[in-house]
């Protein structure tokens, strides 16, 4: 989840094969699909070449299975319950 427009320039990057970088703290690698409410967006991993964090650059493979790792804050996951 990113603010509105990093899909875009993530789709434009890869229609023109130019590598795209996200830059998040592992903190933000959440293995669960919370809602985005506006201004914000999801932009899938794969759209980027790489995930840099506090660790080192990951591939996106690479940050979606730590992102399955992390235990969701109570907060976050009363936002699951809400969807349901």
């Amino acid at each position: 989840v990113n603010k509105v427009g990093t899909r875009l320039m993530a789709e434009a990057a890869r229609r023109h094969s130019i590598p795209c970088h996200a830059l998040a703290g592992e903190s933000k690698l959440l293995g669960a699909d919370l809602p985005a409410p506006h201004p914000f967006e999801r932009t899938p991993l794969g759209l980027f070449t790489s995930v840099v964090t506090e660790v080192g650059p990951l591939s996106p493979t690479e940050a979606a299975r730590r992102s399955s790792q992390h235990t969701l804050h109570p907060l976050l996951a009363g936002l699951l319950e809400e969807r349901r």
